[in-house]
């Protein structure tokens, strides 16, 4: 664990060199402004070896469809970036979470979480799959040996298939979480809920309450993908190929936190009258 101090400071020497504006506003806290073909200010801070990045999301008209889209869009993002609900619930905006454990992770890090914001901060209706950029970058990259990186963290795991494990997480009544390898790095998740996906006011009540938990929880992005029928709510945490056993380990205490604090309130929010009064009570409106 890195003292919040000395991870302040190489937070900050890293800002310093990827940004080209770059303002203290409080302790450990910077406005911070960043160009690759478009400016992009976004705000930066240090908080328990955990370096955030967080910037608006730009929208037409924030409604239940668009809030749909975005948890829908939350794993194509690069970096770890994704879309929260901000406290007044009539906003979205870009969040990032990144363990801090030296100068070139971090650089590393913070390029991908950048491109993220960039990619979130386009026309909604384009986002879509990861930049080429990101892809080339993680077709180039040695894919992750997930059983070095496995047996160097302290969870107990099973192997289900090649670079495919289960890892128990530490919630009681918690499914397993998933962890594999794919084009862009590894990926880890938990399956939260899933219902008949025609049943559309309890799912765009689980959508929304996810977006607004998202908010205070760390790494865990919220999505949903829907298959054979059904809508799968979830967790997923997506780290680079070239991650270390920290991150492993901060992904996985993410998801515990993550279906500890949401589980049961996704599944009460599939009934239908909970789900009403729950939409009410957010004044989400519907949208096309």
């Amino acid at each position: 664990m890195r003292l919040t101090n000395e991870a302040a400071a190489t937070a900050a020497r890293i800002l310093g060199k990827c940004c080209t504006e770059m303002k203290n506003s409080a302790p450990w806290r910077w406005n911070c402004a960043a160009q690759n073909g478009q400016r992009v200010s976004f705000d930066a801070s240090v908080e328990e070896g955990f370096l955030q990045l967080s910037a608006g999301a730009p929208m037409r008209g924030l409604n239940g469809c668009d809030l749909d889209r975005a948890l829908l869009r939350n794993g194509t993002l690069s970096g770890g970036v994704r879309y929260v609900l901000d406290p007044s619930g009539r906003e979205l905006q870009l969040r990032a979470d990144i363990v801090i454990v030296d100068d070139l992770q971090l650089a590393d890090r913070v390029h991908l979480a950048l491109l993220g914001i960039y990619q979130g901060q386009r026309q909604f209706d384009e986002l879509g799959a990861p930049a080429a950029a990101q892809r080339d970058r993680a077709q180039n990259s040695k894919p992750a040996r997930l059983t070095e990186l496995l047996s160097e963290s302290c969870w107990s795991f099973t192997e289900r298939a090649p670079n495919e494990f289960a890892v128990s997480l530490r919630v009681d009544s918690a499914p397993p979480a998933l962890i594999a390898t794919n084009g862009q790095g590894v990926e880890l998740s938990v399956e939260l809920v899933r219902r008949d996906s025609q049943e559309s006011l309890g799912l765009r009540a689980v959508s929304v309450f996810l977006l607004a938990a998202s908010r205070n929880l760390r790494l865990a992005r919220a999505r949903f993908s829907d298959r054979d029928g059904q809508r799968i709510f979830g967790f997923h945490v997506c780290l680079p190929a070239s991650a270390v056993a920290d991150e492993v380990d901060h992904a996985l205490n993410a998801l515990s936190l993550a279906y500890r604090r949401c589980a049961r309130e996704a599944a009460v929010l599939l009934d239908q009258r909970t789900a009403q009064y729950y939409l009410s009570a957010r004044e989400i409106e519907e949208g096309d």
